[in-house]
């Protein structure tokens, strides 16, 4: 009987120290769940455990542009539009290996925008080697903040390119090189009108339209003609109280290819039989940012056959924080750009004509990941006869997810 109050005894000094033991690890639990529930995990895991992370972008916008009798605005009243709708996913097989994927959907359907794998962190000298379809490296510096589109990016790094890029760092110098299928030359209207889609008729032309790299078509490419390599080689210090500073100077190099040839024949002063197929890209870029000012710009020099091109702008912004519930911050812009052929002004081809464009931004932070961007560009041609009229109004809320 003594034995059995012993363990009695025993047993109730036991659960004493186990009770508020246990209640308190049951607490410290629903604390981390609460937690989790508040913060919820940064991604998702794939069947084969890899990290995924999707987010994605939606742009939707009002656009105006100004009118000309004899050179028409494909929408002269203005209109509405679903500008973009992006579906963005990043996979991690692990810290140092990535996949990134851009899908964009669209009316014709979805397009892939970009999609390469990464490998990242290796040594020396902080190197990274990215296989896949990808921005070219000399966008990695520059950021456009607005809709509209500098008309350097325009006319030569606004689409990817498929093949190899690799990067390295040692302290505050980089470089960049790159080998890729290359892009074959087309035509881009500089703003959201798309004045090379209007009718071609009597005492109509047309008015927007450059010459830019474009994305080619896999079934009508000439195969292993235009492969192109790039390189470039930058520094970026830290500047203490005076800032950041990124300056890189860049290169590409590559061969016309027969597409290419024949875009070229039909420009005015194109040679007969004409076989230079010389392709060449030089230039640099300037970044600098102090606090709430950011200021950008770029310089490109392009070489195609006997057609030369120079390309420039410079960017500066400022951004004013107001924490106001439905507006954080604004974000004053201005950019300034040239573009300049060496080919004779023709009035009814925009192909020639040298322009200049200014942009007047005002970018309102709603909230960190929606903007609502107002945006005014003044164009100033040289045609080699008649001034178009085609300055440009564009309002667009953007909503990052």
């Amino acid at each position: 009987m003594k034995i059995y109050w012993k363990v009695c005894f025993a047993s109730l000094l036991l659960f004493a120290f186990l009770i508020p033991a246990l209640a308190q690890d049951i607490e410290e639990r629903v604390e981390t769940l609460e937690m989790r529930m508040k913060e919820p995990p940064q991604y998702i895991k794939s069947y084969e455990g890899d990290k995924i992370k999707i987010g994605g972008e939606l742009e939707f916008e009002f656009v105006k542009t100004q009118d000309d009798e004899a050179f028409p605005a494909d929408d002269p009243i203005g209109r509405f539009q679903v500008d973009k709708l992006r579906l963005e996913a990043k996979v991690k097989a692990r810290d140092d290996i990535e996949f990134k994927l851009k899908l964009d959907f669209e009316i014709e359907g979805v397009e892939l925008d970009e999609g390469y794998l990464t490998i990242e962190d290796i040594v020396p000298f902080d190197q990274e080697i990215s296989l896949g379809l990808q921005d070219r490296f000399i966008s990695d510096s520059i950021e456009r903040l607005t809709e509209g589109s500098p008309m350097a990016r325009t006319a030569f790094y606004r689409y990817p390119d498929l093949g190899i890029q690799y990067k390295g760092k040692y302290e505050s110098v980089y470089w960049c090189a790159s080998v890729t299928n290359g892009l074959v030359l087309g035509k881009k209207d500089i703003g959201e009108d798309k004045s090379k889609d209007v009718p071609k008729e009597p005492g109509i032309r047309r008015r927007d339209t450059i010459i830019r790299d474009n994305t080619p078509d896999p079934e009508e490419k000439t195969p292993n003609v235009n492969k192109q390599v790039g390189i470039g080689l930058g520094i970026a210090p830290n500047l203490g109280d005076l800032g950041f500073l990124d300056v890189l100077v860049f290169g590409y190099f590559s061969k016309l290819c027969d597409d290419d040839l024949e875009a070229l024949s039909k420009l005015p002063d194109a040679p007969e039989d004409n076989d230079d197929r010389t392709q060449l890209r030089f230039g640099a870029n300037l970044a600098y940012t102090k606090d709430a000012l950011e200021v950008y710009s770029q310089y490109v020099k392009a070489e195609d056959s006997f057609l030369l091109r120079h390309c420039w702008f410079v960017q500066a912004s400022y951004k004013l924080d107001l924490d106001l519930r439905y507006l954080k911050a604004i974000q004053p812009l201005v950019r300034y750009g040239e573009y300049r052929t060496n080919q004779t002004l023709t009035d009814n081809k925009p192909l020639t004509w040298d322009r200049k464009r200014c942009t007047i931004a005002l970018l309102n932070h709603i909230e960190e990941r929606v903007i609502l961007k107002l945006e005014y560009a003044i164009n100033d041609e040289e045609t080699g006869g008649e001034k178009p009229k085609n300055n440009e109004f564009l309002a667009q809320l953007e909503y990052e997810f």
